[in-house]
Order: C-alpha cells, then sequence, then structure tokens
C-alpha cells in the first residue's frame, strides 16, 4: 500500500496486518521507502528464467498478470546477447557502452557531448528530448489547447549511434514476443524527430522512445537499489510501457526488481533483472507511470563497494507531455496544418531530426 501524497508505504497482509516499510539509506528525509527481501516473499510471485545453460534456448519470456487480467503487469525477456545477430552485434555495443559511461566516472559532471553525468548519485547519464519547462521553453496551441514543445536536452551526443543499435536489436527480440511492442515506421514526420535514439535505418524495428537514462552500476557513489516509486512524467510507449536492458550484470545485492499492479500497490511480482553474466541481457517492459516498481533490498543494506561498471542498465522511455502533443496532431480535424504549427514551433536540433538519413 503506497501513498506517496500522503508519505505512507506499508505492506497489509490479511485482516489487521500493517508493517510500515524502511527508508532507502540515501534518503536524506525524503519519502523514499524500499522493498527489503525479508518481506518480499509475502506480497511478490517469483519471475526468474529457467536454467541458462540450455545450449539449445536463446530466448526466455514471462508475462505477469492480475487476477482475471488480461493486459500484463510485466513482460520479462532474457536472452543471449548474440540472438540479433547479425543485425546487431549487441555484446560488442554493451561492451563499448559500458566502457564509454565508467570512462565518464572520474568526477567529471558532463561528458564531451554535454549528456548529463550525475557522478555524486552514481554513474548515471541521460540524453535525448526533454519537455520541462525553463528559461526559453516554449509551448504552442493545437486546436485550442497549449502543448509542451520538446527540445533536445544536450548536444548531438556520441552515444545516439550505439544506443540505437542496442535498441534496433532488443527490438527484434522484443517482436518474437509481441509484435505490438515494436514499430517499424513513423506515423508522421514530427514522430521521427522527437524518436530517441534514432530509427537505425528505414524500416528496421525500433521501440518508442523520447529519452535514455544509463547507469553503470558499482563504485563508492553507487545508491545501489532504488526506492518504491512512479514515474509521473513517464508516457506510455508501445503496448503501454518502455523498456528496461540490464546487461553483463555480475551477481549483487540488487538483482531483483519488484513490479506492482498499480501505483498504490496490488499484484506484484519479483522479476530476477541481473546476475545473469555477459553472455545473457534482461529487458523489462512495464507502464513505470502506473506501476509501482523498484529494487528488492537485501534484509542487511551492502557496506562493500564493488568496481564502477560491473552491470549496465539502460532505460527508454518516452514523456507524456510529448505523447500528448503528438496525440493532439492525430486527433485534430486538421491533422496536417496540426503537424506543420507542431513543426514551425520545434527547435532546429528537433527538425534536424524530422529528415530521413
Amino acid at each position: 500500500m503506497y501513498s506517496k501524497a500522503e508519505k505512507v508505504c506499508v505492506l497489509s497482509c490479511g485482516d489487521g496486518f500493517v508493517a510500515p516499510l524502511p527508508t532507502h539509506p540515501k534518503a536524506k528525509g525524503r519519502f523514499s521507502p524500499i522493498l527489503t527481501e525479508d518481506v518480499a516473499a509475502h506480497v511478490l510471485k517469483p519471475m526468474e528464467p529457467p536454467c541458462l545453460q540450455d545450449a539449445h534456448t536463446d530466448m526466455y519470456v514471462a508475462r505477469g498478470f492480475a487476477a482475471g487480467g488480461t493486459v500484463p503487469i510485466v513482460t520479462v525477456v532474457w536472452f543471449r546477447v548474440d540472438v540479433a545477430r547479425p543485425r546487431s552485434d549487441l555484446r560488442l555495443a554493451f561492451e563499448l557502452l559500458r566502457r564509454r559511461v565508467v570512462a565518464r566516472a572520474g568526477g567529471q559532471r558532463a561528458s564531451k557531448d554535454g549528456a548529463a553525468s550525475f557522478v555524486a548519485s552514481g554513474v548515471y547519464i541521460e540524453s535525448g528530448m526533454g519537455v520541462l519547462a525553463g528559461r526559453g521553453r516554449r509551448s504552442t496551441i493545437i486546436d485550442g489547447k497549449a502543448r509542451s514543445v520538446p527540445f533536445l536536452r544536450h548536444a548531438e551526443s556520441d552515444d545516439e549511434e550505439l544506443l540505437s543499435e542496442i535498441m534496433c536489436g532488443v527490438a527484434s527480440v522484443a517482436e518474437r514476443v509481441d509484435r505490438r511492442m515494436v514499430s517499424h515506421e513513423h506515423e508522421r514526420c514530427i514522430e521521427r524527430g522527437h524518436q530517441y535514439p534514432r530509427q537505425g535505418m528505414h524500416g528496421d524495428p525500433f521501440v518508442m522512445s523520447h529519452q535514455v537514462a544509463i547507469r553503470a552500476c558499482g563504485g563508492p557513489n553507487d545508491p545501489h537499489g532504488s526506492d518504491l516509486h512512479v514515474d509521473s512524467m513517464d508516457g506510455r510507449g508501445n503496448a503501454g510501457g518502455g523498456w528496461t536492458v540490464y546487461a553483463g550484470e555480475s551477481a549483487s545485492d540488487f538483482d531483483r526488481l519488484a513490479v506492482f499492479a498499480s501505483t498504490s500497490g496490488g499484484t506484484g511480482f519479483d522479476v530476477r533483472v541481473g546476475g545473469h553474466g555477459r553472455d545473457w541481457a534482461c529487458a523489462v517492459h512495464l507502464d513505470t507511470a502506473r506501476r509501482l516498481h523498484g529494487s528488492v533490498w537485501p534484509e542487511v543494506a551492502p557496506t562493500c563497494t564493488t568496481r564502477v561498471g560491473f552491470g549496465l542498465r539502460i532505460v527508454t522511455y518516452t514523456l507524456r507531455r510529448i505523447e500528448l502533443l503528438e496525440e493532439s496532431i492525430r486527433a485534430s480535424s486538421s491533422a496536417a496544418a496540426a503537424e506543420r504549427t507542431a513543426i514551425d514551433a520545434s527547435t532546429a536540433a528537433v527538425k534536424r531530426r524530422m529528415t530521413i538519413a
């Protein structure tokens, strides 16, 4: 039972049994509850792959539903990193991205391409589109409603080519599970401009995304696991969710992700996302704005530090305000004119992204 507004997060099992959950050790006064391992079994159903040593299997899929539900709460795909070849060399792309991110961990606040690198809370890099209000930010009017004008958060990132290859490979795996989770064409020119990372080649599979966050796990500033939270700014993406990819993870205390049916709890799943080694990766699809989620914490918080980059986590997601702009254009009785209005309001950097390479 979770309510950010009321700052309450408790475990409720049966009649009258309620126990408050502890706070993230790095919360510093913030409302930041965590789900500990000792209580997780009471509220979560386990989701983990069978033995990964089967040489004849390159992919495992699991989907979690609420009782009587038809829409998945979470979809998990464990796959060999070589399964996407020759379209994508994920093994090499993951390693190159890991090296780049780790190289930025030397106390610098920004990489050479300007992508934000938050080393004070671990190696955490964000790039892609933005919509938050700020100096010089604009809005545009579509059919009488003000909509945010997206902007490119930073200069052209030298990571985008790698991210495009990785997400093309992940998309090729995801479409084997459910074709609704993948796109091949952008319906409109403006949607192509908002896509980040770019679709690799015209016609290649891709997952709808506006922003990417990359974490190289480990090091003295790593916050370790995350608290229980929802990401209210996130959009719906393909099939009602976005993707997080866990790649090359050595076993750690934080190999498990909790995903609940709603923003306040309900049916929950304990997903084994990490610790599968460098031959396997794990991709998790969920609606981060409507599903409470966070790490499953060990009973005793870890005190030792691990080397930076022992694990790599790539989070791709759409932003709801951008989706609302695009939905307004599609719903307009004069869609072509509405799109032209939105394009005219776009920044030069975003306009450049609307052309097909």
